[in-house]
C-alpha cells in the first residue's frame, strides 16, 4: 500500500484540500499533513495538493521542482513545501517526488483523480 500525502489546512479557504478528499482504496492511503517539515525525512514521497497558475491537473516530479515557485518566507509559517525539498537536495539528499498538482478554483472530480493516482502509482 502506498502512501499519499495531502497538504492544505482545513481551516483556510482556498486551501482546504483534505476536507474535499475521502478517496479509499487497498492500493493506497490518503494521509493528511499538516506540518510538511515531517515529510522531510521520506525517501519517497506522492503528494497531492493545490497549484496556483494551472488550468489541468499536471504530475510534477523532483525533475520539475525549478517550475515551482518558491516564496521568500518570512516567517516559519510561511515555510512551502517546493522550499523545504529543494533545500533538502542542496545537502546532497535524493527524494523522490510526484505531485498531483490539482489547480486551484477547480471542481475536484474524485473518480478522475482516483484514476489519476492509480496511473502513477
Amino acid at each position: 500500500m502506498r502512501d499519499i500525502y495531502i497538504l492544505g489546512n482545513e481551516h483556510i479557504e482556498g486551501d482546504d484540500l483534505p476536507t474535499k478528499i475521502d478517496i479509499k482504496d487497498p492500493r493506497f492511503k490518503i494521509i493528511h499533513e499538516k506540518d510538511p517539515l515531517r515529510l522531510l525525512d521520506k525517501d519517497d514521497l506522492f503528494i497531492i495538493d493545490y497549484a496556483e497558475g494551472i488550468n489541468n491537473t499536471t504530475i510534477l516530479t523532483e525533475k520539475d521542482l525549478d517550475r515551482l515557485k518558491t516564496i521568500n518566507s518570512v516567517t516559519c509559517h510561511d515555510l512551502d513545501f517546493a522550499t523545504l525539498i529543494k533545500l533538502k537536495q542542496s545537502t546532497g539528499q535524493k527524494t523522490n517526488v510526484k505531485i498531483i498538482a490539482l489547480p486551484v478554483g477547480k471542481k475536484i472530480d474524485k473518480e478522475r483523480l482516483k484514476e489519476i493516482i492509480l496511473e502513477n502509482l
